[in-house]
């Protein structure tokens, strides 16, 4: 014989109110796509993002015994017009460089025997700083409910070798001990408890 297990009264006492958000749940399953599409964009963050200029780079591959394999790569240009982009872009540029700026080249490396290969599809790599630029108080689109939306930006780039040398690991340990990168995650965010972060993702992934 089967046990009864009772609801607690918290849960009964939310009934009514589960039920009227399952009702606009449906509701919201009903619209068309382009009303979905509408209260998406009403709903995005309000700090609108910028697209960040790149140039043409060379980045030396970790994934090559000899370290001399580049590939043309575009990278996030070093000036922006924007002031609060270039922020970013200026503290994206010194984590991805420390201890090495030759992992990204603006100009073609002289390395005896470099080999350059323009592949786009190649898995390079890649850095990205997430700044927290404050919180906002937002409406689901679905339900109506108000929630804190964490305001945020991100700007990435490809990354490889500084030397012909230096292996993954070695980049990494190199990244983490700069002052860029424990400034940047350390920064106190005004008017919230989130923290900057700091996405190093290896070649291939």
């Amino acid at each position: 014989m089967g046990q009864l297990f009772m609801a607690k009264y918290g849960d009964l006492s939310r009934g009514a109110e589960l039920a009227a958000d399952w009702e606009k749940v449906l509701a919201w399953q009903k619209t068309t796509r382009a009303q979905k599409q509408a209260l998406y964009k009403a709903n995005k963050k309000t700090q609108p993002r910028i697209k960040v200029q790149r140039v043409l780079g060379y980045i030396r591959v970790f994934n090559n015994s000899t370290g001399l394999l580049v590939f043309e790569k575009k990278i996030p240009k070093a000036t922006e017009q924007a002031a609060a982009v270039q922020d970013n872009i200026t503290t994206l540029l010194a984590i991805a460089q420390a201890g090495g700026a030759g992992r990204l080249l603006e100009a073609q490396p002289t390395d005896t025997g470099v080999i350059v290969v323009a592949d786009a599809r190649y898995k390079f790599a890649k850095i990205s700083c997430i700044s927290v630029l404050g919180e906002a108080e937002k409406a689901s689109r679905v339900t109506g409910n108000t929630y804190t939306k964490i305001i945020t930006d991100t700007v990435s780039t490809p990354f490889g070798r500084a030397t012909a040398s230096e292996t993954f690991a070695q980049a990494l340990t190199a990244i983490r001990a700069s002052s860029a990168y424990t400034t940047f995650i350390g920064a106190a965010i005004s008017g919230t408890n989130a923290t900057n972060k700091v996405l190093i993702i290896p070649e291939g992934i």
